[in-house]
């Protein structure tokens, strides 16, 4: 026997196992639709058609003698599945259709109101099953009607921007950055625009300045106590401390005033002077054993350093080191008091 031939013969085996396959799908086909074929779902039928479908193509080929008649017996036994497809088919394009219509007849004044209700709709009509051949056209239908809402939403944004321009166009040293600060919450929806971000930039930037400004003045102000002790009824500052000179014993003990400092400035982690390297030591130690006590509060750590401090001045009219060592201790204190 020829090469020719066993190939022949080898081919011929596998049509005729094919036809044998085609065939007990077929029978597959018949129990199918003879077990309750109305009773079951769309998507249990679709998923029977087109696992059948794939099977029947997988056993190909086979004789030619045979391709007709099991053709026939196979489109004979889809028939009624195909037929039970297409009504569920047909009542799902309608069903649909339905809601494309309602889609139309989304008429309030709030537009949020209409895209809300557009989206619960698309849900819906996604839950739906297939709607067979015309379930692009409709998906594509349903989809163009809820265009306009979208449309509408855009064009707002597009509005909003130029409102954002303008702003930014407009934008001076005397413009109100806090209230501006404010007004951005009405611009939310286009907070990822560029315009939007260039604005927050811009208002963040000159609200840090103001703040700054803000801090640097009163650091000053309380810098300037020290040599206006004679005047402190006329300074507007902070009280809690301006009374800590009404009181004030002063004591005069400049060794003291010196700890103070040191031990506010280790507390707070900045540089100490090198002239008062050993009292920064003793001052760690110090404060590592508070710390762990947990007595006070920074804060309160630092109100009642600062008691202890103007309370052995020197005097109402203190000495240079005194005024030094007391701007030390004011430029630690947003970092208690912040």
């Amino acid at each position: 026997m020829g090469t020719m031939c066993r190939i022949f013969n080898e081919l011929d085996r596998i049509k005729e196992k094919n036809a044998l396959q085609r065939k007990e799908l077929i029978k597959k086909i018949n129990i199918y639709v003879n077990s309750e074929l109305i009773n079951k779902s769309s998507g249990d039928i679709y998923k029977f058609s087109k696992f059948i479908f794939t099977e029947w193509q997988k056993y190909s080929p086979v004789r030619d003698e045979d391709f007709h008649d099991l053709k026939k017996e196979f489109n004979e036994a889809r028939s009624p599945v195909i037929k039970v497809l297409s009504q569920y088919e047909e009542k799902h394009a309608l069903t649909k259709k339905e809601l494309i219509q309602k889609v139309t007849e989304l008429n309030s004044d709030d537009n949020k109101v209409n895209l809300e209700n557009f989206m619960m709709l698309k849900q819906n009509f996604m839950k739906i099953p297939s709607a067979g051949k015309n379930e692009k056209k409709l998906w594509n239908q349903f989809n163009k009607a809820g265009d306009k809402f979208f449309e509408i939403e855009k064009n707002k944004k597009i509005e909003k921007i130029k409102v954002i321009n303008k702003m930014i166009a407009e934008l001076d040293k005397n413009s109100d950055f806090k209230k501006l600060s404010l007004e951005l919450a009405n611009f939310q929806d286009i907070s990822q625009s560029k315009e939007f971000i260039k604005l927050s930039k811009i208002i963040k930037t000159e609200l840090n300045k103001i703040n700054e400004s803000k801090r640097n003045k009163k650091i000053q102000e309380l810098k300037n106590i020290i040599t206006n002790i004679d005047k402190l009824n006329s300074l507007e500052t902070d009280k809690k401390i301006t009374n800590l000179f009404i009181d004030s014993t002063y004591e005069n003990n400049l060794n003291i005033c010196r700890q103070v400092t040191v031990e506010l400035e280790v507390f707070a982690g900045v540089q100490v002077p090198k002239v008062d390297e050993k009292l920064r030591e003793v001052a760690s130690v110090k404060l590592l054993q508070e710390k762990f006590n947990a007595k006070s509060s920074p804060k309160e750590f630092y109100l009642n350093n600062l008691k202890i401090f103007i309370s052995n001045l020197s005097s109402k009219k203190p000495i240079t080191k005194e005024i030094k060592m007391w701007h030390r201790i004011i430029d630690l204190h947003d970092h208690f008091l912040s």
